[in-house]
């Protein structure tokens, strides 16, 4: 009889100890998104080796926008995309990427390799960034002649509304010496 009462008494003693501790939350597993044309407002690359998508919270605005517009004689290409998901322990959680291209007419290949001017957008070399908003004050990567990378669209598409393409390259932290590796990105999108 001790012997049950022994027994019953570990295995409360296991149970309770079990129940306080904390869980520990399990991200799933992030998976790129096919690479299309078709305007299906998808992104994502590997960051680092790590897979990269965009995701949001309920109270962050929307996790991808792209704009194509005319600004003087030029056609200038934003891409901004965002991962701010509501989970704390989310891969890359607060992270983002943005494109910049000043004149955009047809689809083929863009090298991201000339110094960039970020305050004065419209005039300067095309760009991409990768930026970590946490921990504060983050930290922001930039292409450049020492951290270069191409951006290829493969879908321009004015009547649609549709931009799509690829992008890979290598980008320096601004005011630091840390860089970034961006590979396998794709991007399929309305503006």
């Amino acid at each position: 009889m001790s012997l049950i009462r022994s027994f019953s008494s570990t295995a409360l003693l296991s149970l309770l100890a079990l129940g306080a501790c904390k869980k520990k939350e399990v991200y799933p597993e992030l998976r790129l998104p096919e690479a299309t044309q078709s305007g299906a407002n998808t992104a994502g690359a590997k960051v680092d080796g790590q897979v990269w998508v965009p995701e949001t919270s309920l109270f962050v605005g929307a996790p991808l926008s792209a704009t194509y517009q005319r600004e003087g004689s030029r056609r200038t290409l934003r891409l901004y995309f965002s991962r701010v998901p509501a989970s704390e322990s989310a891969p890359l959680n607060e992270t983002s990427f943005r494109f910049q291209v000043a004149d955009v007419r047809s689809t083929g290949r863009i090298d991201l390799n000339q110094v960039a001017q970020p305050t004065f957008p419209s005039l300067t070399a095309p760009y991409a960034t990768f930026k970590y908003a946490k921990p504060f004050p983050g930290r922001e990567f930039i292409t450049g002649p020492d951290a270069t990378g191409h951006l290829t669209i493969t879908r321009l598409d004015t009547v649609a509304r549709i931009v799509a393409g690829t992008f890979e390259f290598q980008a320096r932290e601004t005011g630091g010496t840390g860089t970034v590796t961006v590979t396998d990105g794709r991007f399929d999108m309305k503006f």
